[in-house]
């Protein structure tokens, strides 16, 4: 994981193991809410989005973009091309073709966990992981007391202003994209 159970007690200045395997689905639950208000993947996940074959499209995430592979579909078939330049999270294609049936772009996004004697090419910011830790920290100190109102990610919403202070929104901002 991106931020272990071990960061966290660090964190909150906890050294007991009694609800160890409660923090660690706590810290995972706040990797996934971060992802989910930010609309973007800190986790490192390979991706494949099927475009339309417009001269530009966007990619879906934003964070650590690497090993970006593009491809025209003819018939059944795919055929990776090398023309084009990659701007942000925008993919502009150079010899754009209208009677292209469809592009395919293949990438690797979001952040790399930390390996013991190995240079982390995509380490997780620190500030963002400051963050995360904040709405772990919010949600251990609410285990206990007012509870929270509505807690999950696949099919339920959450009021993060509720769950969160600013200064966590205004970290996760510097991360989010919005989708037009």
């Amino acid at each position: 994981m991106l931020i272990t159970k071990e960061d966290f007690k660090a964190y909150i200045n906890y050294n007991l193991a009694t609800y160890d395997t409660d923090i660690t689905e706590l810290v995972r639950e706040s990797i996934a809410l971060a992802e989910n208000y930010c609309n973007n993947s800190i986790n490192s996940k390979d991706v494949v989005e099927i475009v339309d074959s417009t001269a530009k499209s966007f990619l879906s995430n934003s964070n650590d973009l690497r090993d970006i592979k593009c491809y025209n579909k003819n018939g059944d078939n795919w055929t990776e091309i090398e023309d084009f330049n990659v701007k942000g999270r925008q993919i502009i294609f150079n010899n754009w073709n209208e009677s292209i049936n469809g592009r395919k772009i293949t990438y690797s996004c979001g952040y790399t966990e930390d390996v013991e004697g190995a240079t982390n090419e995509y380490p997780l910011p620190a500030d963002l992981k400051l963050a995360i830790l904040k709405i772990a920290g919010a949600l251990w100190n609410k285990r206990r007391s007012d509870g929270v109102a509505s807690e999950g990610i696949d099919g339920s919403s959450i009021n993060y202003s509720e769950l969160w202070s600013a200064d966590i929104t205004s970290i996760l901002d510097n991360y989010k994209i919005i989708h037009l």
